[in-house]
């Protein structure tokens, strides 16, 4: 596909997609956290270009999960003010250990119930799973960055280490050790 591309000193990563419709569009998508999608694209890029066992079938999960990130992206536009309001209060608030749904309802001036019902229709995980999620993101990056487990549970918003190993094992299988080497 042929284009001109403008841009600033730096770093781009172009992706192209050829679909059944031949449209031709262009669409440009930059991120706020553009910083999870370059850990994603530079690991995409480490796994491919040294074929690892399973390298092209992770490289089209990730491609996968990246596309389901800009429609999301997309759906968001349609949302509700005030329910966006309450997910960036989230985003913005999680690793504070005593943020709750009602907080971040009373903060957005959304109820609690409404705010559920479109939590689940449109992430498909109540808010409390939502906050869990972040958390564990968040202290992945945090103890492959060199951060000590205890530390990085803090930092995360989790009380306990202890209860933090155990929502590790149980979200992803393996002790939060194993996170040393994520990303590199």
């Amino acid at each position: 596909m042929g284009y001109t591309a403008k841009y600033t000193d730096t770093e781009m990563i172009v992706v192209h997609f050829k679909s059944m419709i031949d449209d031709n569009r262009i669409e440009v998508y930059t991120f706020q956290n553009s910083e999870q999608f370059y850990k994603i694209f530079l690991y995409m890029y480490t796994v491919w270009k040294n074929k690892e066992p399973g390298f092209a079938v992770y490289t089209m999960a990730q491609l996968y999960t990246v596309l389901g990130m800009i429609l999301e992206r997309s759906i968001k536009a349609s949302l509700p003010q005030h329910f966006l309001k309450a997910v960036s209060f989230i985003n913005s608030n999680y690793k504070s250990n005593s943020i709750n749904a009602d907080i971040v309802c009373a903060k957005a001036g959304i109820s609690a119930t409404l705010f559920r019902q479109l939590f689940k229709k449109y992430y498909q995980k109540t808010p409390t799973e939502y906050i869990t999620d972040l958390r564990l993101e968040n202290a992945r990056n945090l103890i492959s960055s060199g951060i000590s487990v205890e530390n990085a549970a803090y930092e995360s918003g989790f009380n306990d280490p202890k209860y933090f190993a155990r929502v590790v094992k149980k979200h992803f299988g393996c002790t939060p050790k194993a996170f040393k080497s994520y990303g590199k």
